[in-house]
This record gives structure tokens, C-alpha cells and sequence, in this order.
């Protein structure tokens, strides 16, 4: 079922600044459809507001609201206040192994296809700007969702 599960890692921090003012970018991929969606932050510890307006969005566009979240056992998302919002909304968190990336495969993949794009497109960028970063990991973001919106 649509939206029941969710994938999320994060990446980063880049050594570059965005021209959003951006560091790192956190992946979230609905389990289901594998439709994927990109937020960037400017460091880790806004992970837990992007995943509550992620689920007040989900609420509000699909009225579904996610009954799992997998992720890696990043210290952004093992938190007090991440737990407390995961218990009042019903939602369980699942988590990866610790040292196993392959365990959270769905958003590692997701990533690993991001960042190898990312590189591809700043090395064959004519007049190359690092702080591009954030655009260019956007493009395989709306590529994947726009293959998967037409099949």
C-alpha cells in the first residue's frame, strides 16, 4: 500500500555550501512506489522536523500517514523527540543494523545513484560550480519520479 512504509537516509555534510545555504540533503522513498523525495538541511539535527512536515504533508495531500519508517541508526534520527512523535502518531521506526548499509538498501541505493549522478554532471559541467550541489541531486530525484509517474 501506497505511503505504508517509508525509506529515509541522509548525506552529507558537503564541503560546500549550496546556494540554498545547504549542507547535507535527507532522502525519503515511499517503500511501495519507490516515488522518492529530496529536502535539503543545513545540518543533521533538522532531520526530525523534515520527517514531521514529511508526515504533516502526507496527511494533509493523501490523508495516509505512515505506518513504518526505516532508517540506518544515525544519531539524526535516534532521538527523544523523534521517538515521542513516533509513538503519538502510531508509527513504528525500524532500524537497520549497525555497520550494515545494505540492510537499509531502498534509500542507500536511492543515494548511491544520487551522489554517483551528482558527480557525473559537475565533472561534464562547462563552467563548473560547486555549489550547484543541490540542483544537480535533484535532477536524478525528478528523473526516477518521473519514470515511475508514467509506467
Amino acid at each position: 500500500m501506497k505511503l505504508n512504509y517509508v525509506d529515509s537516509d541522509l548525506s552529507g555534510p558537503f564541503p560546500i555550501l549550496s546556494y540554498s545555504n545547504s549542507l547535507c540533503y535527507i532522502t525519503l522513498i515511499d517503500d511501495a512506489t519507490r516515488v522518492a523525495w529530496v529536502r535539503f538541511i543545513k545540518q543533521k539535527s533538522e532531520t526530525v522536523k523534515i520527517i514531521k512536515d514529511f508526515v504533516a504533508g502526507m496527511e494533509l495531500q493523501h490523508h495516509k500517514t505512515p505506518k513504518a519508517f526505516r532508517t540506518d541508526n544515525g544519531r539524526e534520527y535516534v532521538t527523544k523527540d523523534l521517538n515521542r512523535f513516533y509513538t503519538s502518531n502510531g508509527i513504528i521506526h525500524q532500524f537497520s543494523p549497525p555497520g550494515s548499509p545494505e540492510s537499509n538498501g531502498v534509500a542507500e541505493h536511492l543515494n548511491c545513484m544520487i551522489e554517483e549522478s551528482l558527480r557525473a554532471m559537475l565533472e561534464c559541467a562547462l563552467t563548473y560550480d560547486e555549489k550547484l550541489w543541490a540542483e544537480a541531486v535533484l535532477t536524478p530525484e525528478y528523473i526516477k519520479n518521473v519514470n515511475i509517474i508514467w509506467q
